[in-house]
C-alpha cells in the first residue's frame, strides 16, 4: 500500500489518505477501517466544494439544504471525528468574483461546519491565474484569492469571511493556502510551513502557527509575460 510505502520511506511524517469520487467519500471506512503496520500518524482528508452537491444550494432553500448537505458530508467523512481519527479539509473554495449562486450559498454553510467541528483546512487557492493552462495563456483563475496581476486580493470580502477559522476552536490548527501549476522562472514563490509534530502517549499532536500557509512572495505582480 501507499501508505506502507509512505511511512517506510520517512516514519516521522504524517500520512494523509485521500478518499473516493474526488476525495468527497470515506464512507467505506465506516464499518472496516485500513490495516496499517504504524499508528498514531494517519490522516484523512476530504474535498467539499459548492459543486460538490450539484446545484442543490442554487436550487433549495439555503438553510434546508445545508442541514441535508451535513448529514451527508458527517456521513461520507465527518463519522472518523466520533471515532477518533484526525480529518483535513483539504481542498474548499468558491468563486471568487461573487456571480456563482451556489457557491455564495454554500459558503456559509461551509464555514459554519468547519467551525463546528473545528476542522484543519486547506483553500483553492492562492493563485490569480496561470501561465499556460488549457492552452490559454494567463488563464484567469477565478477561485484564486489572488486576483489576476497577483497584486491584491481578489474578493476582500470573502477573506473577512474566512478569518472566522484562523483561530482554533478546539486546539491548534493547521491552515494552508494551496498554490498549484505555477510556471514562471521571473517570479519566485516561497511556500514556508513551520509544523511541529509531538508524539505523547501514542497520541500526534499538532503545534502550529496558526497561519502555517505563511505565504513569502517575492515579485509578485504580474506585469507580463515576456
Amino acid at each position: 500500500m501507499g501508505a506502507e510505502a509512505v511511512h517506510s520511506a520517512n516514519p516521522n511524517v504524517l500520512v494523509i489518505l485521500s478518499g473516493l469520487n474526488f476525495d468527497n467519500d470515506l464512507s467505506f471506512l465506516s464499518n472496516k477501517q485500513v490495516n496499517l503496520s504504524f499508528t498514531g500518524k494517519l490522516v484523512f482528508e476530504l474535498h467539499w466544494y459548492g459543486f460538490s452537491d450539484g446545484q442543490a444550494w442554487a436550487n433549495g432553500n439555503p438553510n434546508q439544504v445545508c442541514g441535508s448537505v451535513k448529514a451527508n458530508v458527517m456521513r461520507r467523512a465527518g463519522f472518523l471525528l466520533d471515532q477518533g481519527w484526525p480529518l483535513f479539509l483539504s481542498e474548499f473554495g468558491v468563486d471568487q468574483r461573487g456571480v456563482n449562486v451556489n457557491d455564495n450559498r454554500y459558503l456559509g454553510c461551509m464555514l459554519s461546519v468547519a467551525a463546528e467541528l473545528d476542522l484543519d483546512w486547506a483553500l483553492w487557492a492562492l493563485q490569480g491565474n496561470y501561465y499556460l493552462r488549457q492552452g490559454v495563456l494567463g488563464l484567469d483563475e477565478v477561485y484564486g484569492v489572488l486576483a489576476w496581476d497577483w497584486c491584491k486580493p481578489r474578493n476582500s470580502s470573502f477573506l473577512q469571511r474566512i478569518a472566522t477559522l484562523h483561530s482554533p476552536f478546539r486546539g491548534m490548527d493547521i491552515v494552508l493556502y494551496v498554490i498549484s501549476h505555477f510556471h514562471h522562472e521571473h517570479y519566485m514563490i516561497l511556500f514556508m510551513m513551520q509544523v511541529q509534530v509531538f508524539l505523547m502517549f501514542n497520541l500526534i499532536r499538532y503545534s502550529s502557527i496558526r497561519q502555517l500557509g505563511y505565504v513569502s512572495l517575492r515579485n509578485l505582480c504580474l506585469n507580463h509575460y515576456d
